[in-house]
């Protein structure tokens, strides 16, 4: 390794790194010199003194902030700005109903992430990449060495090299005649948006688009779709109102009053660790659990009385067995089912909406026969629905199609079997209460709406005496500690339990109770730039984010006359064919009267490619090796991207930036959770060698540009800290009343140099339950929980209790159902999906279907000689999140990324456990060591997803750059374009075979990926 490449900027890093290899045993840095470096926090030896470190600093409390769901509990030991220690929550004895949130192993190993020799220390730039568009050498992408650049040389780059390709490549020239303008989107929406944006926008994170290429009117293109979620929301918000708890029974709750858990595609240990209490108590009490999917993991198989087998993709086919069974055995109460749902038989197929008007078909046509018309009429108002033979009870039991769906044949597709599937069908439809959980893994594959759609169709079939009673549960997505996420509901309390009202506070963004109006002066208030008054994206669907761009339309909120920009899924192809689908051939207009025109397929001509954030798309995105491909395009002229590392999608950039790391921000806050508020006003450490915040660089971006930075960060780091404490509220013992978090002092507010009230009758001055000097030094507020603080409800309660229709009420981002009830047939969203992602996706039935996916599931490995016999899935990691953490050889060498193979498999294609194996798609190959178990079904293997792609990385053996050595997921996935963009990471099929060649170094061994500097 070079000594140029190990050169640091802060002395503070040298020292961190020798106090932490002798307190904790952790990661050595080589000082300037070559050597180790011997410098602790006063001077002297750090073999002197170890017992003097620990008695000097302070601990400081931070929320772990890798997990996607859940915060739990990190505490670092600060010395001289150096952290030492790293320890979890300790801050009172441990109870059930007052517990220490723990982290798992990626946030106990946040020090040596933070605090990594692989983290970036300066701005970059690719030796053979010159500005200008006619030097750039794209095949030299990977490849390259690098140069350092000052951020004034990058920065300057940035905008340059935008301004220059919007020059370029977006003017008209005469008339109409550029080669992407599209003539019927301008006659309809204005020329501007007529042709898309040259520059590509790469992150997905909301809020983290360039604003200053919006506030020059240039704009950027967007990507949309989701990378979690999978199918869900939308399948689930037509036909239930929302995706997340419909019914709601929180941890506790569970705990004490469920009889019957049913885990569907959970893996609570390494996903949602900290839910095993939930289990473990559960299990005491002698309720019974199942698990249902194509891996039995060893966390799951603590506390599982039955595991059912389930291929991926599948799990449809199985919930409509479960359904066979409760219908024709008589289990069910169909009365209270037809009272709160529409469509499940043919006397009480949807008619009318909610409003009484009638219900329009895929063709915009009343699904009301004319007067006279054949067929049974409805029970209540004697009318005649065109599709009546479509009901989900007939179905089921094959009346019109002839085909039953018995548990043998679904056993024949799943790989259940029958007397399984029968057993667990009988418990679901009579063990009350239950409380049936679902990850979102089922979801991710090509045909992963129907699952969500079946997945509510038997939760309300067995929902009586389970939907607004203790310990019954009906949602996505999985555990999350059974109670963590913060979205509101029509009652103004916390969907997943209302214990701390947290208010998440985007930079930028002021959200808070109304109930307790924030009273100081701008910008705490509302200020004139909002987020809703930046400038939007000329050139596509809502500015600041891709996450949250498909949010509008996954709700149900599709704006027909705006550009949504290009799926996940499709977004390495529009780079290499100039080409995308554009949501609707033809489409209704928003009153779903007449008939229009679609936007239809899009021509698209990609110059550049902007990240600055902290996404990973080349390893994170479905296809890795399209990915580099399109990174090493000829037609891209430039690309620019932060992060913390060298990470896969930065290593194809030609402008690298280096950003802080969450403990480097300007205070942190966790509300995911809502029992606890974890937090910290100051940072633990000060910005490492030349890394600046990803909101900063867009400040300096419009800077540079002549904008308003504003624009960009309306809010300093501090202001946007205490706007979200000032915001903070708690529910009092009662339940139902609620009073700020926080009161601080004028002191206070002065301290920390932010904007706010301070006269003696603000509200900031004289109200909250803690003082802000408490939970400064605490770093934490929890609450206990109470009987009346305990939840087990969810919206779906006052529909059966109070028939209180599912539209009425509730906020935007609630939109109910069409009709009011519970759509087992919602013709909503297959008149959605016709007509307005009627553009090659995947098709979705207005009743929940098993489609066979005879492509990339169960069936193609069935086909005769398949050349990939096996289904390949991947799993989250429990030792990173996504990519993250690939940088620690500590926890790597504990926690590698293998592939889990069936014992019956690894006998057939002669692969023991530990082997290297090359597994190969139709997208990729990839090396991985092979686990081999029992506890996975034959014809099935796993991958854990997140490995950093590595092509060619040196290794002996390795000249193929075909081969990813890394072991990347997402290398051997297809760039399938499905539902409403969502990514179907777990619809691959693959063979295996055992690697003879040179096998590669164990990744704990690897060195730091740091990026290989030009010698001088």
């Amino acid at each position: 390794m070079r000594k140029k490449e190990l050169d640091v900027s802060r002395r503070n890093f040298l020292k961190w790194s020798a106090a932490a290899a002798v307190l904790s045993g952790g990661l050595t840095a080589c000082g300037s010199s070559g050597g180790e470096d011997t410098i602790v926090a006063g001077g002297g030896s750090p073999q002197d003194k170890p017992d003097a470190l620990l008695k000097a600093g302070k601990w400081v409390t931070v929320p772990c902030p890798d997990c996607a769901t859940y915060r739990c509990v990190n505490r670092a030991y600060v010395v001289d700005g150096i952290p030492v220690r790293q320890k979890t929550d300790d801050s009172h004895p441990y109870s059930y109903d007052y517990p220490q949130f723990r982290p798992c192993i990626k946030g106990r190993s946040m020090r040596w992430s933070v605090l990594s020799p692989a983290r970036l220390k300066y701005p970059m730039k690719r030796v053979s990449w010159k500005p200008g568009g006619s030097d750039f050498h794209p095949e030299l992408r990977g490849r390259d060495e690098w140069v350092r650049i000052t951020w004034a040389e990058a920065l300057q780059h940035i905008v340059s090299e935008c301004n220059r390709i919007n020059s370029e490549y977006m003017a008209l020239g005469s008339g109409t005649s550029h080669p992407y303008y599209d003539a019927n989107y301008a006659a309809s929406y204005g020329i501007n948006n007529a042709i898309p944006s040259p520059i590509l926008n790469l992150a997905y994170t909301a809020d983290m688009e360039p604003r200053f290429l919006n506030a020059l009117g240039i704009g950027t293109l967007p990507i949309f779709g989701q990378n979690s979620t999978g199918a869900w929301p939308c399948a689930s918000t037509h036909m239930v109102g929302d995706r997340i708890e419909a019914t709601k029974s929180d941890r506790i709750t569970v705990a004490e009053n469920s009889n019957l858990i049913v885990q569907w595609g959970v893996n609570p240990s390494w996903t949602k660790f900290g839910s095993q209490q939930t289990y473990r108590a559960a299990k005491e009490r002698g309720c019974k659990v199942y698990n249902v999917g194509p891996w039995l993991a060893p966390g799951s198989a603590a506390f599982v009385d039955e595991w059912i087998p389930c291929r991926p993709g599948t799990d449809t086919a199985l919930l409509l067995a479960i359904a066979y069974v409760a219908i024709s055995e008589g289990l069910i109460d169909e009365d209270w089912v037809n009272a709160h749902c529409v469509g499940y038989d043919h006397l009480h197929m949807p008619l009318r909406d909610s409003n009484n008007f009638p219900i329009l078909d895929g063709n915009g046509v009343s699904v009301i026969e004319p007067s006279g018309s054949w067929g049974p009429g409805n029970a209540l108002t004697g009318e005649h629905h065109r599709y009546w033979q479509e009901n989900f009870k007939d179905y089921v039991l094959g009346t019109y199609d002839g085909v039953p769906k018995t548990p043998a044949w679904a056993s024949a597709i799943c790989g259940a079997p029958v007397n399984k599937i029968i057993s667990l069908a009988k418990d679901m439809a009579l063990i009350k209460p239950m409380a049936v959980i679902s990850g979102d893994a089922p979801a991710r594959v090509y045909h992963g709406g129907s699952y969500a759609q079946a997945f509510f169709a038997i939760g309300m079939l067995c929902g009586k005496g389970n939907i607004g009673v203790p310990g019954g549960r009906l949602d996505d997505p999985g555990l999350l500690h059974f109670g963590s996420y913060q979205y509101f509901s029509r009652n103004d309390r916390f969907i997943s339990g209302w214990y701390l009202g947290l208010l998440h506070e985007q930079l930028g963004d002021t959200l808070r109770s109304p109930a307790f109006p924030v009273a100081p002066a701008a910008p705490v208030t509302t200020p004139a730039t909002t987020a809703g008054d930046r400038p939007r994206n000329p050139k596509g669907f809502i500015s600041y984010g891709a996450i949250r761009q498909p949010w509008a339309t996954l709700y149900g909120n599709y704006q027909a006359n705006e550009y949504y920009g290009i799926g996940f899924a499709e977004v390495w192809d529009a780079i290499l064919t100039g080409e995308h689908h554009d949501p609707g051939h033809t489409r209704y207009n928003m009153d779903d009267t007449e008939l229009l025109p679609g936007h239809g397929k899009k021509k698209v001509d990609i110059r550049a490619i902007l990240k600055i954030d902290i996404t990973n798309c080349v390893n994170q995105v479905v296809n890795t090796n399209k990915a580099v491909q399109a990174m090493r395009s000829p037609k891209v002229e430039f690309i620019a991207a932060t992060d913390f590392y060298m990470t896969s999608t930065l290593r194809y950039a030609d402008i690298i930036l280096p950003c802080i790391s969450f403990w480097e921000h300007e205070g942190h806050y966790s509300f995911l959770n809502p029992e606890i508020m974890i937090g910290n006003p100051e940072r633990v450490i000060a910005p490492m060698f030349e890394c600046r915040a990803d909101t900063d660089v867009d400040a300096e971006l419009c800077k540079i540009a002549g904008v308003d930075p504003k624009f960009a960060a309306p809010y300093t780091e501090k202001q946007a800290m205490f706007n979200a404490l000032a915001n903070a509220y708690v529910f009092k013992t009662d339940g139902t009343t609620k009073e700020p978090l926080v009161k601080f002092t004028a002191n206070d507010i002065y301290d920390l140099g932010v904007d706010a009230d301070t006269s003696p009758t603000s509200s900031l001055l004289t109200e909250g339950r803690i003082t802000y000097q408490e939970f400064k030094e605490k770093g934490l507020y929890q609450v206990r929980m109470t009987e009346k603080t305990k939840q087990n409800e969810g919206w779906l309660k006052d529909l059966v209790e109070n028939g209180t229709p599912l539209t009425a009420n509730y906020t935007t981002r609630f939109t109910g159902t069409e009709t009011g009830k519970v759509e087992l047939y919602c013709m909503k969203l297959k008149r959605y999906h016709d007509l307005v992602y009627s553009f090659g996706t995947t098709h979705l039935d207005p009743l929940p279907k098993y489609q066979a996916d005879t492509a990339h599931g169960y069936e193609a490995t069935q086909a005769l000689n398949a050349e990939y016999p096996l289904q390949c899935y991947s799993v989250h990691p429990y030792h990173r999140i996504h990519s993250q953490r690939s940088d620690n050889s500590s926890v790597v060498e504990l926690c590698d990324d293998i592939a889990t193979i069936n014992v019956l498999d690894a006998q057939r294609y002669g692969i023991s456990n530990g082997d290297w194996v090359l597994i190969e798609s139709e997208a990729g190959k990839i090396l991985r060591r092979a686990s081999v178990v029992s506890t996975i079904m034959p014809g099935v293997m796993q991958t854990t997803e997140g490995a950093t792609a590595r092509y060619n990385y040196g290794t002996s053996g390795f000249e193929d750059e075909s081969i990813d050595i890394g072991g990347n997921a997402n290398t051997l996935t297809y760039s399938l374009l499905c539902g409403e963009g969502h990514q179907a990471y777990n619809s691959v099929v693959v063979k295996i075979s055992r690697w003879t060649g040179t096998p590669p170094l164990p990744q704990y061994k690897w060195e730091p990926d740091l990026p290989r500097m030009a010698s001088e």
